[in-house]
């Protein structure tokens, strides 16, 4: 399955201690408008839009820091944002800009330009007439994961096979981990962290049907412990933390892998064509995805196995094409992205089961997380 050319990812939340006048922000990002927007969902108001890169899609919320972080995929970057201004404050390069093709022949305009200094690509491939060419270029970066104390980040770097680690202190890339391929699966898509541990998952070039796997890695040694196969184009995962497992979305094979710490089958879930965001609810009861192709989410109950299907229905009108999900603080609320041509924001109550808003938003959006600010 391929939504906007490129992978679908995991989303972390984050929350803040502090409950002293909070109120609750969304943000949302738009891989075909270089931007993200940070929302009021309670006025249906966008409070700022900001310009990041070519691309963005995932995002990882650390409140505490009053930070968000956005994976520019095709600038080959990571976005720091001030969350509660929507000020961009620096960027961070993923990968160091080449100086020279893989046949040793000098990149002249990288020369010229000083590429090696600059924090992102967007700086010169930023599209229109006097914006170089290609406007999107380099490793493609895409999941993102931070360390317990938020101090380091781990992008995954889908072109050239790799993890990079990068120091949130100096933003610069501090180690380079290469990613070696499992059969024909080579392409790093999705990371999330549970422990001491980082699990990566690992696809096939598309359109293939060949299985993804999902690899644990020590994050003190960079060994690799675990290692399983998955259903074909394994793009998403998510942790559950009570109970120590992580799940798996495979598109291509419509299901849901459940596994434990050590990558052990658990049990796989047949849920609507084309999954894409999942999100454990914080008791770690259940699990919610977004069927993509089915303009729908599923809600599977991890002790029973039992799984319930909402149509993306609100007001007597339908919507299409749901990408990510997060939660609000309490976890009682849950906020879709319809990722259409014209984009909504979709609120979900998990008491109830229903749809109680659809606030219109840009078009083509991709990426959703929450965070409580004062």
């Amino acid at each position: 399955m391929r939504v906007l050319g490129y992978f679908a990812g995991t989303v972390l939340l984050l929350t803040s201690c502090n409950t002293e006048h909070v109120s609750t922000r969304v943000f949302v990002s738009y891989p075909a408008s270089q931007a993200i927007e940070q929302i009021d969902v309670a006025d249906h108001k966008v409070l700022r839009r900001t310009t990041v890169g070519m691309l963005p899609h995932n995002m990882l919320m650390d409140p505490q820091a009053d930070r968000l972080y956005v994976v520019i995929v095709g600038s080959q970057a990571v976005a720091e944002i001030e969350a509660s201004t929507g000020e961009l404050l620096r960027t961070f390069p993923t990968e160091a800009t080449p100086m020279a093709r893989d046949d040793g022949s000098a990149i002249q305009a990288h020369i010229d330009q000083k590429a090696a200094t600059h924090s992102t690509c967007f700086d010169c491939h930023h599209g229109g007439e006097n914006g170089a060419a290609p406007s999107i270029v380099g490793a493609r970066p895409f999941g993102i994961a931070a360390s317990a104390d938020n101090q380091t980040l781990y992008v995954a770097n889908g072109r050239t096979a790799s993890l990079a680690v990068i120091g949130v202190a100096t933003g610069q890339v501090k180690q380079i981990v290469p990613l070696p391929p499992t059969g024909s699966a080579h392409e790093p898509t999705a990371l999330i962290r549970l422990g001491d541990f980082l699990y990566v998952t690992l696809r096939p070039t598309l359109p293939s049907s060949d299985p993804s796997v999902v690899r644990k890695i020590d994050l003190n040694t960079w060994a690799v412990v675990a290692e399983t196969s998955t259903g074909a184009n394994a793009g998403v995962l998510a942790a559950n933390m009570t109970e120590d497992e992580v799940y798996v979305s495979n598109s291509e094979t419509n299901t849901v892998t459940r596994l434990n710490s050590t990558t052990g089958h658990l049990g796989n879930y047949l849920v609507g064509p084309g999954p894409l965001g999942l999100l454990a609810t914080p008791d770690g009861t259940e699990l919610i995805t977004a069927n993509y192709y089915n303009n729908s989410l599923s809600i599977i109950d991890l002790a029973s196995g039992q799984l319930t299907t909402y149509p993306l229905t609100y007001s007597e009108k339908n919507y299409s094409n749901p990408t990510q999900i997060s939660l609000n603080e309490d976890g009682t609320t849950a906020y879709v992205v319809s990722g259409g041509t014209n984009g909504y924001l979709l609120t979900f109550d998990l008491g109830t089961r229903r749809f109680t808003d659809a606030m219109p938003i840009g078009g083509l959006p991709f990426g959703v997380t929450t965070a409580n600010l004062n």
